[in-house]
């Protein structure tokens, strides 16, 4: 992107955790990145913003806010289109394909070798910001942005090299397609299978799932989707449907942590993490021995609220001024927890 836009001086709009980590803030600092925070209104970074543009800058925006899920574009906040609208200055779009399939978010094999394609173009104008609504912007940035990495690879089939292309795969695609149950399937090198009934797929060099049918009766081929998209997308269906029964529950025990004002996590006990039909709830173990209650958090579905994740690991849920990292003993929970915010539709994930 910084070629694309060569010689105009670009600041990154980043995320304020990334400055959290000594070496990742002396990069940032030294490029002038812009540090925001998420999911909340920040209006020190709206002036640098705006005091980048007046001085003949360019401000470098990821509209979706995250690295991609499954491959695909998650929903475009309709800000971006409110601050071009009001600084009236000209859009450039710089769209990429191949980047996930080179570093899958889940990936616990690293990099793989392969090609990534980017293309710029001046999206709009000064004189056309002027005349087009602020939801006629937002059409054109998300029509000029949509991607899906997976649609894409089915037509030119190349190859993203690695040692263990299904490493780490299982925490997105956790549920089984043949026996239905969650939390279900395992990875090694090149394998998803499931612990339950033992549905098998194989991981090629291409991204995609395929399965040896050879010496098997129809019976017992295995069940399973061609590619880590369209088996999340599967899972956000299931997981929708569930969520529409009333007798739906599930729990699981976590870690809990609270951001303090330092930047830095700390413990604030064991809780425990209830899925149900209308919402999420997180409850504390009492502290007889420490003068504070116990955490307590309901978060309807309905409820605006702005997650961030690390696959099979933690994630962290933004609440007013306060910031919370859960840490599920059962790591394969995350993305479960993600979808049934992601299937609320009125959530920000990254």
């Amino acid at each position: 992107m910084a070629l694309a836009l060569w010689p105009r001086k670009l600041h990154f709009l980043t995320t304020s955790s990334f400055f959290r980590y000594p070496l990742t803030r002396w990069v940032l600092q030294n490029v002038q990145a812009i540090p925001k925070i998420q999911f909340r209104t920040d209006i020190q970074a709206t002036k640098q913003m705006f005091s980048a543009i007046r001085a003949g800058g360019a401000v470098a925006i990821l509209p979706e806010g995250q690295c991609s899920l499954d491959g695909s574009c998650s929903t475009i906040d309709n800000s971006i289109a409110k601050m071009v609208k009001k600084t009236g200055c000209p859009v450039a779009a710089v769209r990429t394909r191949g980047a996930y399939l080179v570093w899958p978010r889940w990936s616990q094999s690293g990099i793989r070798l392969g090609r990534i394609e980017a293309t710029a173009q001046l999206l709009l104008d000064s004189d056309e910001v002027a005349i087009l609504s602020i939801a006629e912007i937002q059409t054109i940035i998300e029509k000029a942005l949509t991607f899906n990495d997976y649609g894409w690879q089915h037509r030119r089939r190349k190859s993203y090299l690695s040692f263990a292309p299904a490493a780490g795969v299982h925490n997105l695609c956790h549920q089984c397609p043949a026996c239905g149950q969650i939390l279900a399937m395992t990875s090694t090198r090149h394998r998803l299978t499931c612990r339950f009934c033992g549905n098998e797929a194989t991981m090629d060099r291409f991204g995609f799932f395929s399965t040896d049918l050879r010496n098997l009766s129809r019976d017992h081929r295995p069940k399973i989707k061609p590619d880590p998209y369209r088996w999340h997308q599967w899972q956000l269906q299931e997981i929708s449907k569930k969520m529409n029964e009333t007798e739906f529950i599930l729990e699981f025990p976590a870690e809990a942590e609270l951001l303090g004002p330092d930047g830095n996590f700390t413990s604030i006990g064991r809780c425990l993490i209830k899925m149900t039909a209308t919402g999420i709830s997180f409850t504390g173990d009492p502290y007889p021995e420490e003068n504070r209650p116990a955490l307590q958090i309901s978060l309807p579905y309905d409820r605006k609220a702005g997650i961030s994740f690390d696959f099979g690991q933690q994630f962290e849920i933004a609440l007013g001024d306060l910031t919370y990292r859960f840490r599920p003993d059962n790591g394969q929970a995350v993305i479960l927890v993600v979808d049934a915010i992601l299937a609320s539709a009125d959530s920000r994930v990254t």
